[in-house]
């Protein structure tokens, strides 16, 4: 009974998470591992993991989740015309390289420190949305896109390893730097949704080759990853990335940038309530 409880709490808290996962891909492009993170680490909590346990996997399960996830998001963004494809061919090789550095880190640091660097990139993010898209960028205006030179490739690897650690698909760092370089703000969605894929897939290849199946792991586990709940995390999301994409083109400049700004700060007021508790 215990077993079977557990499967279904999996499944109905897997599901919901990724249909809104989904849609805040294709809406924001921040790959729903903002989203995701949080929630496999208290469900992984409930089903008996151990605080480190649960944000290892919590953080690696995203980024495998990350993929289908932001594959269907640059689909629906490329369709839209919302993608930079020559900068994100420039960036590939830093964001990649970063990924592969954060995803040693989620192999070998403990969930404590993974905790408090989640914590951290909300944070940062949040900052980084209400100082430069809702201050700077509050009006619409058109400027030249700038695909940048060393210090952009240091900013994007930077991206791509906090965002390996993190568990999210580097859209949340990069919309908001995307948008200061120049990007109008549904290009900076679009353009970032291609970073998840880019530093989703090297970080969950490296964390398989090095990781290793927890003895209190959840049910379905491998490494570090439960495929249970992966599987129901993406066939939900995949359908909805391609409504939250149409429906972002609906928003205007500052209203996009608005509600992407509100939910992070409501997402850091509760990560920072949860810490401090």
């Amino acid at each position: 009974m215990i077993f079977n409880e557990s499967l279904l709490m999996l499944a109905l808290l897997a599901c919901s998470t990724g249909i809104l996962a989904g849609f805040l891909a294709g809406l924001f492009g921040v790959g729903g591992g903002i989203i995701v993170v949080p929630a496999l680490y208290h469900l992984f909590i409930a089903m008996g993991c151990s605080g480190e346990t649960a944000m290892s996997m919590a953080v690696s399960t995203s980024l495998l989740c990350i993929i289908p996830t932001s594959i269907s998001s640059i689909k629906a963004h490329w369709r839209l015309n919302n993608i930079a494809w020559y900068c994100l061919r420039f960036w590939s090789p830093a964001l990649f390289l970063g990924a592969l550095i954060g995803a040693l880190g989620v192999s070998n640091l403990r969930g404590s420190w993974l905790q408090g660097i989640f914590a951290a990139l909300l944070g940062i993010v949040a900052i980084i949305i209400v100082v430069r898209l809702v201050v700077v960028f509050s009006t619409e205006r058109d400027t030249k896109e700038q695909r940048g030179g060393w210090g952009m490739l240091l900013s994007t690897f930077c991206i791509g390893c906090v965002s390996a650690l993190a568990g999210v698909g580097g859209g949340a760092l990069g919309g908001p730097l995307l948008v200061v370089r120049g990007f109008s703000a549904h290009r900076a969605v679009g353009t970032a949704a291609g970073f998840g894929f880019l530093i989703a897939l090297p970080a969950v290849l490296l964390i398989l080759v090095l990781g290793s199946t927890r003895p209190d792991a959840p049910y379905g586990s491998f490494s570090l990853i439960n495929f249970p709940a992966f599987l129901l995390i993406v066939s939900a999301s995949v359908l909805t990335a391609p409504f939250g994409a149409k429906f972002g083109k609906r928003l205007s400049h500052r209203m996009l940038s608005g509600i992407l700004a509100l939910l992070l700060v409501l997402l850091v007021i509760k990560m920072l309530i949860e810490i401090t508790g």
